[in-house]
C-alpha cells in the first residue's frame, strides 16, 4: 500500500528547499483556507528527455492563482523506488537536493515538479496527487551521445528556478550551448566556451525575454535547429502559461528567402519616443528622466535610420560582395535593399511608443552626458543584453559613467561586440534581419558583379527583426534647454501595434499639442 505525504502548496516547503534543510514533518493533510483548484488535466503524459538535460512534470490548477488544499508527488523511478513501489519523493529528498524546483511560490495552483541534471536512473513512472486527481507522467531517459568538442552547436531547454515579478510567475530558460565565438586580434581568433541563459519574466500579462550579452540571430537559429525538440520547448512553455513569445521560436526556425545580411549601418542620431504623459514630463522637467531600480534607471533611446543611410548600407554591403566592380557595374546597379528594409526599425514617421519623437545627434546627447553624468569624462559603452518579443529582437547598449564601472563590470565593453559598435561619434550596427515581412529574395549574379530583389513566390514570409537601443543610465534629469527640446520635437504616427504605457492621439493633435507647447 502506497503512503502520500501531502503537504500544503508554497512558502514552507520553498523555504526547506533553497536552504538545504529539509525535515520531514508529522503526515496529514494540512488544509489551506484558500479556494480548492480544479486540476487542469489527468490521465498519463509520457515524455522522453536525454541525461543531462532538465525536464519538467506538469501539474497545475486550471486558475493557477487558486492554492490546492494539499498536493504531493511520488515516484516509482530507479533512482528512488527499489522495489517497483511509489515512493513520496520529498520522503527521499536527499535523493534529489539541488535538483527538484518548484513553482507555486509565485502561481500557487502550479505544483509542476522540475528535475534537472537528468540520469538514466531518474527513468520511471510519477505521479502528481493534486486534490482528489491523480495526474501520472511517465519519464523515458536516452543517453545523450557527445559530438566533437565545439563542434556543434547544442539547446537544451530548461525551466529553471522562479523569480517573483509583478503580475505573475518568472522562470528562467536556458540555452546549454558549446558555443564557438571567434573574434580577431591582432590576427588571432580566439575560441570562448559560453553558456548561455534566457531570463522569462511575465509583467502586465506580457512575457520579458532576455539574454545578458549580446547573441546573434544565427546562432539562436543553429541552436534550434540542430538539437532536440523545439515542440518540447514549446509544450513546457504553455505548462507554465506562457505563450506570447513563443511564436518568436516558430519565426526562427522557418526556412526563409535569400535576404541581404548581415548589412552595416552607419548610424549618427538617435530618437526618444514618448507619449502625452512623457511629453509633459519631459517639458516639466527640462529634460529626460530615467525609470526603474537602482542598476536600472535607463532613459531608452533608438537609431534613426533615414534613406540616405539605407543607400549608404548598400553600398557598403556591395562592396564586400563585389569587391572588384568596375565603374560601369557600379552605374548599372539598381536600388534594392529598401525593399528588404520593411522592419519597424526604418519607419521614421510612426511609432509604437507615442505621437512625439525626440530627436538628437549622437554626439550632441553624448558630450551632453559627458558634462552633466560623467564629470567630463568619457562615457563608457557596453553590452547590455538582448531582449526578445514576440517577433522582435532588440540589441541593449548600456552607456554609463565611468564611476558605475564596478556595477556594470560584467557586462562586455562594446568593442567586444560582433555587430554593435561605436566609432567617430556614430553607432555602427551589423543588422542581421532588417524585414519582419520578406517579400522580395535576393539574387546576387556574381560574373556580372549585379544584385538584385526579386519578388518571392507568396505575398511574404513573417519573420523575426533586430535593432539596437542605446539605454542611458542616468542618476538625475538630463537636461535641456528649452529651446533646443522644442526643435528636437515632431509629431510621429502611431504604429498599428502600440506599446505606449500612456495616452496617445492622432497625427493631427499631437501637431496642435507641439504648436501649444510653451
Amino acid at each position: 500500500m502506497r503512503e502520500s505525504w501531502k503537504r500544503d502548496g508554497a512558502g514552507d516547503l520553498w523555504r526547506r528547499w533553497s536552504t538545504h534543510t529539509q525535515t520531514r514533518n508529522t503526515r496529514g493533510d494540512r488544509e489551506s483556507q484558500e479556494t480548492a483548484c480544479t486540476p487542469s488535466d489527468s490521465g498519463v503524459t509520457k515524455i522522453t528527455a536525454f541525461s543531462g538535460e532538465s525536464v519538467l512534470l506538469p501539474c497545475t490548477c486550471t486558475n493557477t492563482q487558486d492554492k490546492p488544499k494539499s498536493f504531493s508527488w511520488e515516484t516509482k523511478s530507479r533512482r528512488a523506488s527499489k522495489d517497483g513501489i511509489y515512493i513520496d519523493i520529498f520522503s527521499v529528498f536527499e535523493l534529489y537536493r539541488d535538483r527538484i524546483t518548484l513553482f507555486n511560490q509565485t502561481s500557487p495552483g502550479n505544483v509542476s515538479l522540475l528535475l534537472s541534471d537528468l540520469t538514466e536512473d531518474d527513468q520511471g513512472s510519477y505521479v502528481c496527487l493534486l486534490e482528489k486527481t491523480s495526474r501520472f507522467i511517465d519519464v523515458f531517459i536516452k543517453k545523450r551521445i557527445k559530438s566533437t568538442p565545439l563542434s556543434k552547436t547544442r539547446l537544451s531547454a530548461l525551466i529553471s528556478v522562479p523569480f517573483l515579478v509583478i503580475g505573475g510567475a518568472a522562470v528562467i530558460y536556458c540555452i546549454h550551448r558549446a558555443h564557438k565565438k571567434a573574434r580577431m586580434e591582432t590576427g588571432k581568433i580566439n575560441v570562448e566556451n559560453n553558456l548561455y541563459a534566457f531570463h522569462v519574466g511575465i509583467k502586465r500579462k506580457c512575457p520579458e525575454v532576455s539574454h545578458d550579452g549580446h547573441i546573434s540571430i544565427e546562432d539562436l537559429r543553429n541552436a534550434l535547429q540542430e538539437d532536440t525538440n523545439v515542440e518540447q520547448i514549446l509544450r513546457d512553455f504553455k505548462k507554465l502559461g506562457i505563450t506570447y513569445e513563443l511564436k518568436l521560436l516558430d519565426y526562427l526556425t522557418r526556412s526563409i528567402p535569400n535576404y541581404p545580411t548581415p548589412t552595416e549601418f552607419h548610424i549618427s542620431e538617435v530618437t526618444h519616443v514618448t507619449d502625452i504623459d512623457g511629453l509633459h514630463k519631459i517639458w516639466e522637467s527640462e529634460g529626460f528622466k530615467a525609470h526603474g531600480n537602482d542598476d536600472e534607471k535607463f532613459s531608452w533611446w533608438s537609431l534613426k535610420i533615414d534613406k540616405e543611410s539605407i543607400q549608404a548600407a548598400e553600398e557598403r554591403y556591395l562592396e564586400k560582395k563585389f569587391p572588384d566592380r568596375s565603374q560601369e557595374q557600379t552605374d548599372r546597379q539598381e536600388l534594392f535593399l529598401s525593399k528588404f528594409t520593411t522592419s519597424p526599425a526604418f519607419h521614421i514617421d510612426e511609432s509604437r511608443y507615442g505621437n512625439f519623437r525626440f530627436s538628437f545627434p549622437l554626439n550632441n546627447l553624448m558630450d551632453t552626458y559627458r558634462v552633466q553624468m560623467c564629470g567630463d569624462q568619457d562615457p563608457v559603452l557596453r553590452e547590455y543584453k538582448t531582449m526578445f518579443y514576440k517577433q522582435e529582437i532588440m540589441y541593449v547598449v548600456l552607456v554609463h559613467s565611468p564611476e558605475d564601472n564596478e556595477s556594470f563590470k560584467k557586462f562586455p565593453r562594446i568593442e567586444n561586440s560582433l555587430f554593435v559598435d561605436y566609432e567617430e561619434n556614430q553607432i555602427l550596427w551589423k543588422a542581421q534581419a532588417i524585414g519582419d515581412d520578406i517579400r522580395f529574395k535576393l539574387i546576387l549574379i556574381k560574373e556580372d558583379n549585379f544584385a538584385k530583389a526579386e519578388p518571392v513566390n507568396k505575398e511574404y514570409y513573417y519573420y523575426v527583426w533586430d535593432h539596437v537601443c542605446l539605454a542611458f543610465h542616468l542618476k538625475d534629469v538630463l537636461k535641456f534647454p528649452k529651446e533646443t527640446l522644442k526643435k528636437s520635437l515632431t509629431p510621429c504616427k502611431l504604429a498599428n501595434i502600440c506599446s505606449a504605457k500612456g495616452k496617445c492621439c492622432s497625427y493631427e493633435e499631437a501637431k496642435e499639442i507641439l504648436n501649444n507647447l510653451q
